[in-house]
C-alpha cells in the first residue's frame, strides 16, 4: 500500500509542476535579449593576449638546427628528415608493425612454437617486425617531418634569376593522387627541402603570427622575403654527401645532380652587401650553394670572416667537370686541390719524357679527351759536371696551360723557394717555341722535386719541356 500512495504522489507532483510552467506566457527571444558580456562584469574591457617569447640575436638562427628533436621521439633529427621510411605493409594496417613480444624460454633469440607472446593484433599467431627501410638504423619506423615555413611543403619551386626569388612551379602528386614532397622538373625545388634549408626562427614566428613579412603585397601580387641573416656567427649552412649517408636522393628535391665521389653539395643561408654601401642589411638574403666541393660545410660557414663567401668556388665549373681557365699559378693550386684526390683518377703512367703533341693523345682519357688536368712528377738530380756549370735553362710549350715547377730552391728569395716557368690561359702551340717560355736558374748540387702540370680544354693538346745546361766556356 505504501509503494502505491507514493507513485500517485510523485504522478501528481510532475502534473502540478506542469500545469504551473504552462501557465506563462512564451514570448519570442529577440537580439536584445543576449549580451557579450557577462552580466556580472560592470566595467567592460577589451580582451587581452599575452605572448611571452625571447627577443635577442637567437631569433637570425636557423628554424632547423640539426641538433633538435622535431618530432619528439627521443631522438635528434639530424639532416632533411621530409621523406617517411618505406615498409611493407603485409596486413594492410595502413602502419608498420613492429614485431609483437613473447617470452623466449629457451633463449635462443628467437619466438618458438609454443612460447608466449603478445597477440597485438589478434589473429592467433606471432608475427614479426614487417620489413623496413631502416635508414637510421634506429630498428623502428620513423615518419616524415613537414618543415614548415614560407614555401609550402608540397609544392615545387623554380628560380627567377632575374627577379631574384623562387615562384612555384607545380604541386606534384603520387599514383593515388596524394600530394607528395619531391620533384620531377630539371629547375625544380622541392619546397619542403627549401624550408628546411632557409627558414630562420624569426621567419617561423612571424609566418605563424601573421603569414610572413610581404616585401611586396598588392592586389595582384604578394612576395614573401625572409629575415636578414648577417654574414657572420648567424649565417648557416647544410651539406649533402650521398644517399648511403643522407638517406634520400638529393635529385628527388633539387635540381642538382649526386655529388661526385669525394665531394659534397654545400649550401648556406646568408645576406652579402650587394650594393656595395657597407651593410647588407638593405639587401635580399641569399641561398649560396656550392656543388661537388671538396670541403665541408664549416669550412665555409664555421671559418674566419667573411664567412659564406667566395673563397671555396671553383672557378666556371664542379668538381665533376671544370670548363673554366687556369690563369695563374694560383688556379693551378686551388685545381691540385680540389681535382688531385684518388675519387678522380683516371689512370697513371711512367712517360720517358715530357713531349706530346696531337688530338685526343691522353691514353687514360675517352675521345674526346677534353676538360682534364695531369700531373707529371720526378726528381731532378744535380751533380758538378766537368766542363759545365750548375746554370740550367728550362723551356717548356703546352695546349692548354702548363707550368714548370723546381721546389726547395732556397737562397734565391723565391716565393716558397719554387722556381716555376708558366704559360697560362687557353693557348695553342702554333708559333711558340721553348724561347718564348723559359726560365734560368742555378741549382747548387743536391735533390730537387720537380713537378710538371698541364690542363687541357678542348681540341688539340700539347705538352713539352726542354732544358739546357750552361758550358764553361759561355762562347
Amino acid at each position: 500500500m505504501v509503494t502505491k500512495s507514493s507513485r500517485y504522489l510523485i504522478t501528481f507532483c510532475f502534473c502540478f509542476l506542469a500545469c504551473i510552467l504552462f501557465e506563462n506566457t512564451v514570448d519570442a527571444a529577440t537580439a536584445d535579449d543576449y549580451t557579450m558580456v557577462p552580466p556580472f562584469l560592470t566595467n567592460k574591457e577589451p580582451p587581452l593576449v599575452l605572448l611571452t617569447m625571447g627577443r635577442n640575436h637567437k631569433l637570425y638562427y636557423e628554424a632547423y638546427n640539426d641538433a633538435s628533436d622535431l618530432d619528439e621521439d627521443g631522438g635528434l633529427d639530424v639532416g632533411y628528415k621530409g621523406l617517411a621510411e618505406t615498409y611493407t605493409d603485409s596486413n594492410g594496417n595502413n602502419q608498420w608493425d613492429h614485431e609483437e613480444s613473447y617470452t623466449d624460454t629457451n633463449g635462443n633469440g628467437q619466438w618458438d612454437n609454443g612460447e608466449p607472446y603478445n597477440d597485438q593484433n589478434s589473429n592467433n599467431a606471432w608475427d614479426p617486425s614487417e620489413s623496413l627501410d631502416d635508414i637510421n638504423g634506429d630498428l623502428v619506423w620513423n615518419d616524415a617531418i613537414d618543415y614548415y615555413g614560407y614555401f609550402d611543403s608540397f609544392k615545387c619551386y623554380e628560380y627567377d634569376s632575374g627577379q631574384k626569388r623562387f615562384e612555384p612551379t607545380s604541386a606534384p602528386v603520387n599514383a593515388v593522387n596524394r600530394p607528395i614532397k619531391t620533384c620531377s622538373g630539371s629547375n625544380e625545388w622541392s619546397g619542403d627541402f627549401l624550408n628546411y634549408l632557409t627558414m630562420s626562427r624569426m621567419d617561423t614566428m612571424r609566418k605563424v603570427l601573421y603569414g610572413g613579412y610581404r616585401s611586396t603585397d598588392s592586389s595582384s601580387e604578394t612576395v614573401l622575403e625572409r629575415v636578414f641573416i648577417p654574414q657572420d656567427a648567424h649565417t648557416w649552412g647544410k651539406e649533402y654527401e650521398s644517399i648511403a649517408r643522407d638517406g634520400y636522393d638529393i635529385r628527388d628535391f633539387t635540381p642538382l645532380a649526386l655529388p661526385v665521389t669525394g665531394t659534397r653539395h654545400l649550401f648556406a643561408s646568408t645576406t652579402l652587401d650587394g650594393n656595395g654601401n657597407g651593410d647588407g642589411s638593405d639587401d635580399p638574403p641569399l641561398l649560396r650553394v656550392l656543388p661537388d666541393n671538396p670541403n665541408r660545410i664549416w669550412d665555409w660557414v664555421a671559418k674566419e670572416s667573411p664567412v659564406a663567401d667566395d673563397s671555396l668556388e671553383i672557378t666556371g665549373g664542379t668538381a665533376n667537370t671544370f670548363t673554366g681557365i687556369v690563369n695563374s699559378h694560383a688556379d693551378f693550386e686551388a685545381m691540385v686541390t680540389t681535382f688531385a684526390l684518388p675519387s678522380h683518377l683516371q689512370g697513371t703512367k711512367n712517360p720517358k719524357n715530357i713531349d706530346k703533341n696531337g688530338t685526343n693523345i691522353n691514353p687514360k682519357m675517352a675521345n674526346p679527351d677534353d676538360y682534364y688536368f695531369d700531373i707529371s712528377t720526378a726528381t731532378l738530380k744535380v751533380r758538378d759536371k766537368s766542363g759545365y756549370t750548375n746554370t740550367f735553362r728550362f723551356g717548356i710549350v703546352g695546349d692548354d696551360a702548363v707550368e714548370f715547377i723546381i721546389r726547395g730552391v732556397t737562397g734565391q728569395g723565391l716565393p716558397n723557394d719554387e722556381f716555376i716557368v708558366d704559360w697560362y690561359g687557353p693557348h695553342g702551340t702554333e708559333g711558340s717555341d721553348f724561347n718564348a717560355h723559359m726560365g734560368q736558374i742555378t741549382l747548387p748540387p743536391g735533390n730537387y722535386p720537380i713537378e710538371f702540370r698541364h690542363h687541357e680544354l678542348t681540341g688539340g693538346e700539347a705538352w713539352k719541356l726542354r732544358y739546357q745546361r750552361q758550358k764553361n766556356d759561355t762562347n
